[in-house]
């Protein structure tokens, strides 16, 4: 129960990073393409 909780909490976390990651390379995509 304890493990699948913290992999529930790592999983959002982790979920949250690669969106911040998607939005800087979209970032430098448009900048670039510009």
């Amino acid at each position: 129960m304890e493990a699948s909780r913290r992999l529930v909490e790592y999983d959002e976390e982790y979920s949250e990073r690669l969106e911040i990651v998607n939005c800087t390379e979209n970032m430098d995509l448009r900048r670039m393409g510009t």
